[in-house]
């Protein structure tokens, strides 16, 4: 059994804990933070009560998950160093925090982790990203691999790319989102009541996913088969390419990487 443990349970590290405990069968979580009231939220979910301090947690973990907003962190740094063991894992699933910046208070041979998930590791559909410095071995990454492969694709990527990843796969939900509630909107338009035009663009989405995983073609390909000549899916395209739908796509992945390397110089 390997014992991870949360210094936060907000959002993400909430969903990560949710996702572990439902599919993760080897991994005890516990968990600290300061709001009582998520404290409860957490316990009264997942039946785990949380440790009275940061490191009474540490002292019990195999690896600690940083999970508080990046701003949060420097007013942690030291406490955090303070209470880590030689060999232990700390793993960071802060955007814009660097290894580098991370090892700082930490002994040489710390061995650091970056994560990027994304809250439908919750669901076991999820994206987790992973860059980790020079001390952690290979077995060690495998474990991680397994510890976190129930809940979704875990990929090692080079940390150069952790910006971009976040921007991709850790904001990329909230923009599948908004395009949901814009095909939910023509639905409306169109006739359906706003429930039925929401699930019907829910399950088309989750379809389209699922298709591009199973055939292994392309979205370009999947996207150009569905188009017949003078029909009605051309038509709709149209439209989206006069609106630079795929150009605004691809701004707003550029936006959300700029924002990481913001955070990356603590701005």
């Amino acid at each position: 059994m390997y014992s991870l443990g949360f210094l936060g349970a907000g959002r993400m590290g909430g969903a990560l804990i949710g996702g572990l405990k439902e599919l993760s069968k080897d991994t005890a979580c516990l968990f600290f933070d300061s709001s009582p009231e998520r404290c409860r939220e957490i316990t009264d979910a997942y039946g785990i009560e949380a440790e009275a301090s940061i490191g009474d947690m540490m002292t019990k973990v195999d690896g600690a998950v940083i999970a508080v907003k990046p701003q949060v962190y420097p007013s942690l740094a030291l406490e955090i160093a303070a209470d880590y063991r030689s060999g232990q894992m700390l793993l960071s699933i802060m955007a814009g925090i660097t290894l580098k910046t991370l090892g700082e208070k930490l002994p040489p041979d710390a061995k650091i982790v970056r994560l990027m998930p994304n809250l439908a590791m919750s669901v076991g559909s999820g994206v987790c990203l992973m860059s980790c410095n020079g001390n952690v071995t290979e077995a060690e990454k495998e474990r991680l691999r397994e510890i976190l492969s129930p809940l979704g694709l875990v990929k090692e990527i080079p940390e150069t790319l952790m910006n971009a990843g976040t921007a991709l796969s850790g904001s990329g939900p909230a923009f599948c989102y908004a395009l949901i509630e814009g095909l939910t909107l023509g639905g409306i338009r169109a006739g359906f009541s706003r429930d039925e035009a929401e699930e019907l663009a829910v399950w088309t989405m989750k379809g389209a996913a699922e298709l591009l995983t199973r055939t292994g073609e392309s979205a370009a390909e999947l996207k150009d088969r569905m188009m017949s000549a003078a029909g009605t899916t051309v038509e709709g395209i149209c439209v989206l390419e006069k609106s630079g739908f795929r150009g605004n796509a691809a701004d707003a992945v550029m936006a959300a990487c700029r924002r990481g390397g913001e955070l990356s110089e603590g701005s």
